[in-house]
């Protein structure tokens, strides 16, 4: 019985470093989101201005945000957020957006006309 003690708090504390771990590596969670929102914004405040014909329905589609599915990505130096028009009928209609990860700043834009 002696033994057992030793293997628990050694089972504990390795446990505990495992949640360290996923911990610091999950701070970079909320930066992401964050980058997302950022480039959701951008890109719905664009939309109007992309698709301006006030009576076509395909413009009217395009125009709304819930048409759009969106991706993440990351590289070393930037988030990347994708908008990809869900009606694959579409050819174009969306962009990517690279968000710096130091500022969270918008440094391109690729529209996919």
């Amino acid at each position: 019985m002696a033994t057992a003690a030793p293997v628990k708090v050694a089972a504990i504390l390795g446990t505990a470093l495992a949640l360290a771990s996923f911990l610091a590596q999950a701070t970079e969670i909320p930066r992401i989101i964050e980058a997302a929102r950022i480039a959701t914004i951008a890109f719905s405040q664009d939309l109007p201005r992309r698709y301006q014909a006030p009576n076509n329905s395909d413009a009217a589609y395009l125009r709304n945000i819930d048409n759009y599915d969106i991706g993440l990505s990351q590289n070393t130096e930037a988030y990347i957020v994708l908008f990809r028009v869900r009606d694959r009928n579409f050819s174009g209609g969306g962009a990517d957006y690279r968000i710096s990860k130091t500022d969270l700043k918008i440094t391109k834009v690729n529209n996919h006309f």
